[in-house]
Protein backbone atom coordinates (compact mmCIF):
# COMPACT_ATOMS: atom_id res chain seq x y z
CA UNK A 1 0.00 0.00 0.00
CA UNK A 2 5.06 10.81 -6.55
CA UNK A 3 6.44 10.68 -2.96
CA UNK A 4 5.86 10.69 1.79
CA UNK A 5 7.33 14.60 2.72
CA UNK A 6 6.90 16.74 5.45
CA UNK A 7 4.77 20.10 5.21
CA UNK A 8 7.00 22.52 4.11
CA UNK A 9 7.05 25.89 5.44
CA UNK A 10 7.16 28.30 3.67
CA UNK A 11 8.54 32.28 4.13
CA UNK A 12 12.37 32.45 4.60
CA UNK A 13 12.60 34.70 1.19
CA UNK A 14 9.61 36.96 2.46
CA UNK A 15 11.97 37.52 6.00
CA UNK A 16 14.98 38.05 4.08
CA UNK A 17 13.41 40.49 2.01
CA UNK A 18 12.08 42.15 4.86
CA UNK A 19 15.44 42.21 6.61
CA UNK A 20 16.98 44.31 3.30
CA UNK A 21 14.38 46.85 3.46
CA UNK A 22 13.37 47.03 7.43
CA UNK A 23 13.45 50.64 7.50
CA UNK A 24 10.81 51.60 4.76
CA UNK A 25 7.51 52.02 5.78
CA UNK A 26 5.24 49.06 4.58
CA UNK A 27 1.34 48.89 4.13
CA UNK A 28 -0.91 46.12 5.43
CA UNK A 29 -0.40 43.32 3.74
CA UNK A 30 -3.29 42.15 2.29
CA UNK A 31 -4.84 38.82 2.91
CA UNK A 32 -4.67 36.10 -0.26
CA UNK A 33 -7.69 35.83 -2.10
CA UNK A 34 -9.43 32.55 -1.27
CA UNK A 35 -10.06 31.67 -5.26
CA UNK A 36 -6.37 31.13 -5.13
CA UNK A 37 -5.70 29.46 -2.28
CA UNK A 38 -5.11 25.45 -2.66
CA UNK A 39 -8.59 23.84 -2.88
CA UNK A 40 -7.22 20.18 -1.59
CA UNK A 41 -3.89 19.37 0.26
CA UNK A 42 -0.96 18.74 -1.88
CA UNK A 43 0.08 14.68 -1.52
CA UNK A 44 2.75 12.94 -3.49
CA UNK A 45 4.00 9.51 -2.88
CA UNK A 46 7.86 8.54 -2.69
CA UNK A 47 9.49 6.93 -6.02
CA UNK A 48 12.88 6.82 -5.55
CA UNK A 49 14.30 3.74 -5.34
CA UNK A 50 16.31 3.01 -2.07
CA UNK A 51 13.35 5.13 -0.14
CA UNK A 52 12.83 3.27 3.14
CA UNK A 53 9.75 3.28 6.28
CA UNK A 54 10.38 1.13 9.46
CA UNK A 55 7.09 0.76 11.02
CA UNK A 56 6.06 0.16 14.64
CA UNK A 57 3.54 -3.11 14.15
CA UNK A 58 3.08 -3.88 17.99
CA UNK A 59 4.63 -6.04 20.22
CA UNK A 60 7.44 -4.29 20.17
CA UNK A 61 7.95 -5.43 16.68
CA UNK A 62 9.62 -3.53 13.59
CA UNK A 63 8.99 -3.91 9.62
CA UNK A 64 11.02 -2.27 7.53
CA UNK A 65 9.47 -1.90 3.71
CA UNK A 66 12.10 -0.10 0.71
CA UNK A 67 11.47 0.99 -3.13
CA UNK A 68 13.18 -1.96 -4.93
CA UNK A 69 12.22 -0.38 -8.56
CA UNK A 70 10.03 2.19 -10.13
CA UNK A 71 8.79 2.36 -13.97
CA UNK A 72 6.22 4.67 -15.75
CA UNK A 73 4.16 3.18 -17.54
CA UNK A 74 0.70 4.45 -18.99
CA UNK A 75 1.11 8.14 -17.26
CA UNK A 76 1.81 6.71 -13.66
CA UNK A 77 4.94 5.58 -11.97
CA UNK A 78 4.75 1.68 -10.81
CA UNK A 79 6.54 1.62 -7.50
CA UNK A 80 7.60 -1.69 -6.27
CA UNK A 81 8.29 -2.24 -2.51
CA UNK A 82 10.00 -5.09 -0.36
CA UNK A 83 10.17 -6.39 2.95
CA UNK A 84 13.99 -5.98 4.22
CA UNK A 85 14.14 -9.19 6.46
CA UNK A 86 17.03 -9.66 9.32
CA UNK A 87 20.10 -10.72 7.85
CA UNK A 88 19.07 -8.93 4.74
CA UNK A 89 16.82 -11.20 2.85
CA UNK A 90 14.12 -9.24 1.04
CA UNK A 91 10.52 -10.79 -0.14
CA UNK A 92 7.88 -8.70 -2.35
CA UNK A 93 5.42 -6.52 -0.01
CA UNK A 94 3.62 -4.20 -3.06
CA UNK A 95 3.45 -2.51 -6.26
CA UNK A 96 1.70 0.61 -6.34
CA UNK A 97 0.37 2.68 -9.61
CA UNK A 98 1.19 6.46 -8.31
CA UNK A 99 -0.52 8.81 -10.30
CA UNK A 100 -2.47 11.97 -10.27
CA UNK A 101 -5.39 10.11 -9.75
CA UNK A 102 -4.50 8.42 -6.70
CA UNK A 103 -2.58 5.43 -5.85
CA UNK A 104 -3.61 2.06 -6.93
CA UNK A 105 -2.85 -1.09 -5.33
CA UNK A 106 -1.65 -3.69 -8.40
CA UNK A 107 0.18 -6.62 -6.60
CA UNK A 108 0.89 -7.68 -2.88
CA UNK A 109 3.08 -10.49 -0.97
CA UNK A 110 3.66 -11.73 -5.12
CA UNK A 111 0.23 -12.11 -6.40
CA UNK A 112 -1.11 -9.54 -8.53
CA UNK A 113 -4.99 -8.56 -8.40
CA UNK A 114 -7.37 -8.84 -11.01
CA UNK A 115 -8.41 -5.37 -10.52
CA UNK A 116 -6.33 -2.52 -9.28
CA UNK A 117 -7.38 -1.17 -5.71
CA UNK A 118 -7.63 2.84 -4.98
CA UNK A 119 -6.47 2.93 -1.69
CA UNK A 120 -5.93 7.31 -1.76
CA UNK A 121 -8.22 8.99 -4.39
CA UNK A 122 -6.84 12.51 -5.81
CA UNK A 123 -7.34 15.01 -5.35
CA UNK A 124 -8.42 14.05 -1.94
CA UNK A 125 -11.71 15.51 -0.59
CA UNK A 126 -13.21 14.99 2.44
CA UNK A 127 -16.66 13.01 2.02
CA UNK A 128 -15.94 11.50 -0.94
CA UNK A 129 -16.73 7.57 -1.22
CA UNK A 130 -16.02 5.20 -3.86
CA UNK A 131 -15.90 1.05 -4.29
CA UNK A 132 -13.18 -1.57 -4.02
CA UNK A 133 -13.86 -3.24 -7.04
CA UNK A 134 -12.78 -7.15 -6.15
CA UNK A 135 -12.19 -6.50 -2.80
CA UNK A 136 -15.55 -5.79 -1.04
CA UNK A 137 -16.60 -3.10 1.01
CA UNK A 138 -16.55 0.78 0.47
CA UNK A 139 -13.75 3.70 1.00
CA UNK A 140 -13.80 7.19 2.40
CA UNK A 141 -12.55 10.01 2.09
CA UNK A 142 -11.65 11.35 5.63
CA UNK A 143 -10.23 14.78 7.20
CA UNK A 144 -6.74 15.87 6.79
CA UNK A 145 -5.54 15.98 10.42
CA UNK A 146 -2.56 15.73 12.83
CA UNK A 147 -1.14 12.08 13.08
CA UNK A 148 0.88 10.69 16.56
CA UNK A 149 3.51 8.70 15.18
CA UNK A 150 7.01 6.96 16.57
CA UNK A 151 8.59 9.40 13.86
CA UNK A 152 6.66 12.48 15.12
CA UNK A 153 3.65 14.59 14.94
CA UNK A 154 2.89 13.78 11.21
CA UNK A 155 -0.47 16.11 9.18
CA UNK A 156 -1.55 13.05 6.77
CA UNK A 157 -5.33 12.52 5.14
CA UNK A 158 -7.37 9.98 6.35
CA UNK A 159 -8.77 6.93 4.37
CA UNK A 160 -11.61 4.46 5.92
CA UNK A 161 -11.93 0.92 4.74
CA UNK A 162 -15.33 -0.57 5.51
CA UNK A 163 -14.28 -3.81 5.00
CA UNK A 164 -16.81 -5.73 6.86
CA UNK A 165 -20.41 -4.50 8.05
CA UNK A 166 -18.86 -2.86 11.07
CA UNK A 167 -15.15 -3.49 10.53
CA UNK A 168 -13.56 0.20 9.90
CA UNK A 169 -9.74 0.05 8.54
CA UNK A 170 -8.51 3.52 8.88
CA UNK A 171 -4.81 4.69 6.65
CA UNK A 172 -3.41 8.00 6.93
CA UNK A 173 -1.16 9.41 4.19
CA UNK A 174 0.84 11.86 4.31
CA UNK A 175 2.44 14.22 1.34
CA UNK A 176 6.35 13.07 0.44
CA UNK A 177 5.66 9.91 3.43
CA UNK A 178 2.87 7.86 1.78
CA UNK A 179 1.44 5.54 4.55
CA UNK A 180 2.39 6.72 8.10
CA UNK A 181 0.11 5.16 10.62
CA UNK A 182 -2.91 2.18 9.59
CA UNK A 183 -5.65 1.13 12.34
CA UNK A 184 -7.98 -1.98 12.25
CA UNK A 185 -7.33 -5.10 13.14
CA UNK A 186 -3.77 -4.70 13.00
CA UNK A 187 -1.83 -1.15 13.67
CA UNK A 188 1.19 0.31 11.84
CA UNK A 189 2.65 3.57 12.82
CA UNK A 190 5.54 5.29 11.22
CA UNK A 191 8.92 5.05 13.06
CA UNK A 192 11.50 6.22 10.82
CA UNK A 193 11.71 7.68 6.97
CA UNK A 194 14.75 7.42 5.10
CA UNK A 195 14.85 8.69 1.04
CA UNK A 196 18.22 8.05 -0.93
CA UNK A 197 19.64 11.40 -2.28
CA UNK A 198 21.50 9.89 -5.12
Amino acid sequence: MPRFTSWLCIGIAIGFASLADATAPHAAAAPVPKHLMPKEPRFAHPTRVGTTWVYDVGNKQESTRQISQVEEKNGAALVTTEYVHAGGKRSHHMTLSVSDKGIYLVAEHGSTYPVPWCIFKLPHKEGQTWTTEGHGGDMKSGPVEKVKTPAGEILAARVDWECNPGQVVSYWYADGFGLVRMSGPASVSLKSFTSDSK
